[in-house]
């Protein structure tokens, strides 16, 4: 059995925790052979939002913190990392570029919490030939010769796939049980990651009232159907039958025939107000409703949406107020950063509705992890912030250096639930800096494993990804 963190693994894992293009992007990891004869340089990080000391806290950064520091004590670096004290903190930001052109910094990394407030401060950097990276928030600045993340729609698909797969196990089908409720939050992946969730799992109730999942059942036919015969058939019966017992042969045909012809009409009449019930249904429902009209009206009855939310305690006044109404009729919450998805899991704790309402989230904290052991919070959407935080120094480095970069590097991105938290490999995601036991394969040749399995088996990872 062997030890394994993120620092060991950050280029080997494959597909679990990085994207193939990152895979592929990156040329090695660690050091350059000449790291020691390469001039140091100054690099500036500023984050989102304080990972220190109150309840809205969110390991994301400081993970990121952690990723940085690794690559800058590998690449003989200076790194300053320093984060404003929460999302809508863009004036610490401000200041923060402010100080990186003022002491001379060689490149800035960023999260943006303003789509354009800082233009102007990063243009000063940018004429002063400071270089500039973005992370997480991928924001309308032109000047950033990279973005460094994880893919908002990507991870919100993974999210909306997972929410369809959990309700159509607790229940059996995805449409008509129940509305979805969303609480957003303050930073501008919140759009994205809302936007991209409500296509994905629109498009899969449309799938499930199209294609439902239950057989249809066959129809039942009444005894009166059953004994149907028709009118001269009857009244030959009639005419065997009166003559045996004696009777007028023809007044048993006329009456046997007539009795007959006169339930056949009925089940006739039956059968066609039916099937034309059914025609009226079928050509409101499937012919004359476009999958774009039909896909509108779920879009507009099937979310109940909050005000976006900037603390864990605001996510929690709005979740708890969504799930109090029972006219919302809410099966599924989905919580679009940590402070949302805290704040629904604290409202479904109160409210006793753990075993009524499938929770899905995004990222992780310990706070988190303990809801997702405890089974009220059903999956999360893992990034991968430790990683963000040391390719932003690596090519951080290679901007310095005049190399060219792509002008996207996606990440990962993971989701998990309960089943997964003692999974070594989710372990790795969840605490990038320590080391984690890894089992030896049983099957050298099968897919998963330590680094150097899954780096021999990458196509398999790569097809064999989470749900």
């Amino acid at each position: 059995m062997k030890k394994y963190n993120q620092k060991h693994t950050i280029c080997r894992l494959g597909a679990a925790v990085v994207s193939v293009s990152l895979l592929s992007a990156l040329a090695s990891c660690g050091p350059p052979a000449n790291a020691n004869t390469v001039k140091s340089g100054k690099i500036m990080v500023i984050g989102k939002a304080d990972f220190s000391g109150n309840i809205n806290a969110v390991s994301f950064w400081d993970d990121i913190r952690k990723g940085a520091l690794e690559a800058a004590k590998e690449l003989n670096y200076t790194v300053n990392y320093k984060c404003a004290d929460n999302d809508d903190d863009y004036q610490t930001q401000i200041t923060l570029i402010q100080e990186a052109v003022e002491k001379n910094y060689d490149a800035i990394v960023i999260a943006q919490n303003s789509k354009n407030a800082l233009d102007s401060e990063l243009d000063k950097a940018a004429a002063k030939g400071i270089k500039l990276i973005s992370i997480d928030s991928n924001n309308y600045y032109s000047g950033f010769s990279c973005h460094i993340g994880s893919s908002n729609s990507t991870a919100a698909n993974l999210a909306a796939s997972e929410a369809a797969n959990l309700l159509k196990s607790d229940v059996g089908k995805i449409a008509g049980v129940g509305k979805v409720g969303i609480i957003s939050n303050t930073t501008s992946n919140n759009e994205e990651r809302v936007g991209a969730f409500k296509t994905d799992f629109s498009f899969l109730v449309l799938n499930d009232i199209k294609n439902p999942s239950s057989a249809a059942q066959p129809a039942v036919v009444s005894d009166d159907e059953e004994e149907l015969i028709d009118p001269a058939e009857a009244a030959k019966r009639a005419v065997e039958e009166a003559k045996a017992k004696g009777e007028d042969p023809a007044k048993a045909a006329k009456e046997a025939a007539e009795e007959a012809a006169k339930k056949l009409e009925e089940a006739t009449l039956k059968k066609a107000a039916e099937k034309a019930e059914k025609q009226v249904e079928i050509t409101n429902e499937e012919d004359q409703v476009s999958d774009a009209q039909k896909l509108a009206e779920i879009n507009k009855t099937y979310y109940v949406e909050s005000d976006k939310c900037l603390t864990a305690t605001d996510a929690y006044d709005e979740a708890y107020k969504m799930l109090s109404k029972e006219e919302n009729n809410i099966k599924v919450m989905y919580g679009t950063n940590t402070n949302t998805t805290i704040g629904i899991c604290k409202a479904v704790e109160k409210l006793g509705l753990k075993d009524d309402v499938i929770v899905v989230g995004f990222d992780s904290s310990d706070m988190l992890i303990s809801y997702l052991q405890s089974g009220i919070l059903d999956a999360t959407v893992l990034q991968n912030p430790y990683n963000i935080g040391y390719f932003a120094i690596a090519y951080s480095k290679k901007l310095i250096e005049e190399e060219n970069i792509p002008a996207t590097i996606d990440t990962g991105v993971t989701i998990i639930t309960k089943d997964d938290i003692d999974d070594p490999f989710t372990d790795i995601l969840l605490y990038p800096d320590k080391d984690i036991k890894i089992p030896e394969p049983s099957n050298p040749n099968g897919a998963g494993g330590p680094p150097e399995e899954a780096e021999k088996n990458s196509d398999q990872a790569r097809n064999g990804g989470k749900k």
